[in-house]
């Protein structure tokens, strides 16, 4: 079976400033503002990659192409997006979204959860993630909410958790190892991490990136970026 691994890290409300300025809105398509595009994967890979535009800061979200369907990694600043990314993919690859993880409780990672579900996709993430997704929904929607509206959602994320400790899930032919892992400091910010291993060395490469990209794994220390063979 294919196996795959995601790196996740989620930071406390405090220290994920890094987003409090929205960008402002580039040329381009649909009402002036520049949208996503996707990057199909490099030889040997499974992994696809939806990249934003700079209206939504460039977020990542990843794509697991599995046997019979696709993991996402990640769910996009604005809804918007993410509906466009998942249409994008599954006409690529003509399979459909299966499930979905919430990498840590930034609206990068969360916003687009309701619009997964009422696709009926699955969204998961950890109980530590989902704990604070309410409070930081409420801080980054009174920063966000009036630039971005209709295009933000009102309410706060509700993926449904897998628990506090490690859990195997299968979806789409892909199973995924998802790992709680303890705090770890770094400069001005506290950790709780969530990471999943796997096998599965394309994946691996690219769960690198995704910790990159999402804070996890920074050459000033914070969240870890790990995988198994």
């Amino acid at each position: 079976m294919l196996r795959a691994a995601i790196v996740a890290a989620t930071a406390l409300a405090s220290a994920l400033g890094a987003c409090a300025s929205a960008p402002s809105a580039p040329s381009g398509a649909e009402g002036g503002h520049a949208v996503g595009h996707l990057v199909a994967p490099p030889a040997g890979s499974d992994v696809w990659t939806w990249v934003s535009g700079p209206w939504a800061f460039e977020t990542s979200t990843y794509f697991i192409e599995g046997p019979t369907g696709l993991v996402v990694i990640d769910t996009q600043f604005l809804p918007s997006e993410i509906a466009r990314a998942v249409d994008a993919v599954e006409a690529r690859t003509g399979k459909k979204a299966a499930l979905a993880v919430v990498l840590h409780a930034n609206p990068d990672k969360f916003n687009g959860t309701a619009t997964l579900q009422a696709r009926g996709v699955k969204v998961v993430t950890s109980r530590q993630v989902a704990e604070l997704i309410p409070e930081v929904h409420e801080l980054r929607k009174s920063w966000f909410y009036a630039r971005y509206k209709p295009d933000y959602p009102e309410d706060a994320a509700r993926p449904e958790v897998f628990g506090d400790a490690t859990t195997d899930v299968e979806a789409g032919g892909v199973s995924v190892r998802l790992h709680v892992l303890g705090r770890a400091a770094a400069a001005r910010t506290s950790w709780r991490s969530t990471a999943a291993t796997s096998s599965s060395g394309t994946w691996s490469r690219a769960a690198s990136t995704a910790g990159s990209s999402s804070g996890s794994s920074t050459s000033g220390g914070g969240g870890s970026t790990r995988s198994r063979r």
